[in-house]
């Protein structure tokens, strides 16, 4: 339903922007600019919290202290982009690298042994590719919508013990949605891109069970440990324009 939405909201933008465009392109520009941001995915993988659920029914944790899901993981992001017109159509270009992630922490007391603390870490690391209209191409604002092939790596690190073991390393394609709007002053460029994302494909978690609840997972339908990330986000930018070309 929330992707159904989203593709409404993006036809509607491609139209409101071409015929903003045509009506109001007089003065033309083209800014090259370098920046990053920080931005919160809406990620909750189906498959991952339901190992991680398991984990929290069949360990005596103290004080009740359950291993936490994964829903909103955060991080940084970098990119170097092209807005502006290429002939008489506004466009932006943009190649973007982005990764966010979140702790997972729980103590349990083992039967006969001291205390247990446990820490997983979750990783998505992502490189775009976007290309998309501006409906606003001006000397101080842009809008646009965008569209961007999306190739990720989807990391699971068990930082329990002194070392470090990776669990889980998966290879993503996903496409992305976008709806960056940005306002330009002098040199610097202040920006928000709400996004989604759409995997193709899915992530198996049956090895993160095998190794995080290796008494009870035989007994755990492997459909539960499959599931995508596809989820919104929202991103806050901050760029320096490294050059700009103007012609009317």
């Amino acid at each position: 339903m929330k992707l159904r939405y989203l593709i409404v909201l993006l036809l509607c933008s491609v139209v409101i922007t071409k015929a903003y465009s045509q009506r109001y392109a007089r003065k033309q520009y083209f800014y090259t600019v370098l920046g990053g941001g920080y931005h919160q995915a809406n990620a909750s993988p189906k498959g991952l919290n339901y190992v991680i659920d398991q984990f929290n029914q069949t360990r005596n944790l103290i004080g009740d202290q359950a291993m936490p899901q994964v829903e909103q993981p955060t991080g940084f992001s970098a990119f170097l982009g092209g807005y502006g017109y290429l002939g008489n159509t506004a466009i932006l270009l943009e190649l973007r690298y982005g990764n966010a992630g979140i702790n997972l922490n729980a103590t349990e007391r083992p039967p006969g042994r001291p205390p247990l603390e446990r820490e997983l870490r979750f990783n998505m690391h992502n490189i775009q590719v976007s290309f998309g209209l501006m409906g606003v191409s001006t000397e101080s604002f842009g809008f646009g919508v965008a569209v961007a092939p999306d190739l990720g790596f989807h990391l699971i690190n068990d930082k329990s013990e002194d070392g470090e073991a990776e669990l889980i390393n998966n290879f993503t394609f996903s496409t992305a949605f976008s709806l960056p709007v940005h306002v330009l002053i002098g040199p610097i460029m202040l920006g928000v891109r709400p996004y989604y994302t759409l995997q193709l494909g899915t992530n198996d978690y049956t090895e993160l069970n095998a190794s995080l609840n290796p008494a009870t997972n035989q007994s755990n339908p492997a459909e539960e440990q499959m599931s995508n990330l596809n989820y919104f986000g929202v991103e806050f930018r901050l760029g320096i324009v490294l050059g700009k070309q103007e012609r009317r």
